[in-house]
């Protein structure tokens, strides 16, 4: 037999307190005689009367839907029509509950869906909202709406390649919620490669502009998303929108789905800054190059592997401003600090090419690879020149953030093709400048206060004590290497001490 619910006593009271209250207000207005004259006018009214007698039947219908709607009868009913309406395996209850209020709803607990007898996905709470129109037709449930909240479903990769399927039919008639809810992406050896959380979504077929839509917003790495779809099933077109909050930036996409390989565009919009992509994938890969060239060479251009996931993006710059790259607040420390790129399930290469760097003449050729290998993010083998006399290069490299922890470590070794240029640069005294190849300099940055350390220097393989207590009182005196002349101290003082 089904459970429904009851309004509680307090509602009852205050549901009364208020109609007398609005019913005093009224007959306040009303004599006797005009009392009188309404009545008779209402009760002539076929209208309503007729109206009187649908809402006691309605009411009637709906107090006594517990009593004649059976368990077994309503969960075969509802699992045929979402069955049809999602195309899924679903797997529910035995019990079912029915409210009556604010609107007539059956409540399903633990419902579990599954795609060719494998389990993908499991609804704590599902809420069906019901048409009044029901109220008429025992044999049919009007279902108006479907709500979910508490779910979690687990997408293989398999999944993904058929996800194109998806969208070349319309998708649910009927609007679907949900809420707080998780999707775990998973490859072929059942690891999590990503978590989107779900806040809250909601999915349709819009009937007048003929398209599917959904709309989610939620977070990935704990980073805020916004995620909107609209797709056309007839003309094969799908656009969607990605905001995402932790660096500010928004990328809109438009696809093509005509045959197995689907192509399209899309825009990564920063700030007044647009760069339109070229992109096509297929079941095994995604390339995607920018319409724009720099020296011949695209502005970017990736390639993707998606089974096992590995990502080689090369990035081609005319110039690149130089403090943008390296302050805390600058759009790469964003990405990179935010996690966004920091998953243990996915490897990647990305090369970062300049010829320029602004806001330092002296800087130049540019060559920045992030590799994220094995859950590790490291900056080796990158490069930059520096008045065309020292080949700077980056190596040893360990980054890590978290909570309790957030540094950057490495070492950078200045190849020197002429000493006494660098000499030159720096103004050092005559008497200590002696022929030098390379220098080597291990350091480490705290990403939370942005200061530095200086761990060791050694000049052509050699080092000393005097040199070891000169790194020590710059770090003590919050050495800043932002300053020239700071840099230009440290390296007169380790020169004069060879």
């Amino acid at each position: 037999m089904n459970k429904f619910s009851t309004p509680t006593k307090k509602d009852f009271l205050k549901f009364v307190n208020k109609f007398n209250e609005v019913l005093g207000d009224k007959l306040a207005l009303l004599t006797k005689k005009n009392f009188k004259q309404a009545f008779n006018d209402l009760i002539y009214d076929r209208r309503f009367v007729i109206t009187i007698l649908i809402a006691l039947l309605s009411i009637f219908a709906h107090l006594s839907t517990p009593a004649f709607y059976q368990d077994k009868w309503v969960l075969s009913k509802i699992k045929k029509q979402l069955q049809n309406e999602f195309d899924v395996e679903l797997i529910l209850p035995e019990k079912v509950r029915y409210s009556m209020f604010p609107i007539p709803s059956f409540y399903l607990s633990n419902v579990k869906i599954a795609e060719n007898g494998d389990e993908i996905g499991v609804i704590e709470e599902m809420k069906l909202c019901l048409t009044f129109n029901k109220f008429l037709e025992k044999e049919k449930i009007n279902i108006q709406d479907i709500q979910i909240k508490n779910s979690k479903f687990e997408l293989y990769n398999n999944n993904l390649k058929n996800l194109k399927n998806f969208f070349k039919e319309e998708i649910n008639d009927k609007p679907l919620y949900i809420r707080n809810s998780n999707i775990f992406f998973k490859n072929s050896d059942d690891e999590v490669y990503l978590i989107l959380n779900i806040e809250k979504s909601k999915s349709f077929f819009d009937k007048d502009n003929l398209n599917n839509v959904i709309n989610i917003n939620g977070d990935v790495f704990n980073n805020p998303i916004s995620l909107n779809f609209d797709n056309d099933p007839k003309n094969k077109e799908l656009n969607f929108t990605l905001n995402i909050g932790a660096i500010g930036k928004k990328i809109k996409t438009k696809l093509n789905y005509f045959n197995d390989t689907i192509i399209g565009d899309f825009d990564f919009l920063s700030g007044s800054s647009n760069y339109l992509t070229k992109l096509e994938f297929d079941k095994e890969m995604i390339y995607l190059y920018s319409e724009k060239k720099i020296n011949e060479s695209h502005l970017y251009l990736a390639d993707i592997k998606l089974n096992p996931f590995f990502a080689d993006l090369e990035i081609n710059l005319n110039s690149l401003d130089f403090y943008d790259l390296i302050k805390n607040d600058g759009l790469f420390l964003k990405i990179i600090t935010s996690n966004l790129i920091n998953n243990k399930n996915l490897n990647y290469q990305i090369k970062l090419n300049s010829t320029g760097l602004d806001n330092h003449r002296l800087l130049k050729d540019l060559a920045l690879n992030l590799n994220f290998i094995e859950s590790k993010l490291n900056f080796d083998n990158s490069k930059i020149t520096f008045d065309e006399n020292v080949n700077i290069s980056l190596n040893n490299t360990e980054f890590v953030s978290n909570i309790d922890n957030s540094f950057f470590a490495g070492e950078l070794k200045f190849k020197i093709k002429n000493s006494n240029n660098l000499y030159k640069f720096f103004q050092t005294n005559k008497k200590y400048r002696k022929e030098i190849k390379e220098i080597k300099v291990s350091f480490k940055i705290n990403l939370f206060d942005n200061s530095y350390l200086i761990e060791k220097i050694s000049i052509d393989n050699m080092s000393n004590d005097q040199i070891q207590n000169i790194t020590k009182y710059y770090n003590k005196n919050n050495f800043n290497i932002l300053k020239r002349i700071e840099i230009k101290n440290l390296f007169n003082e380790v020169i004069s001490n060879l």
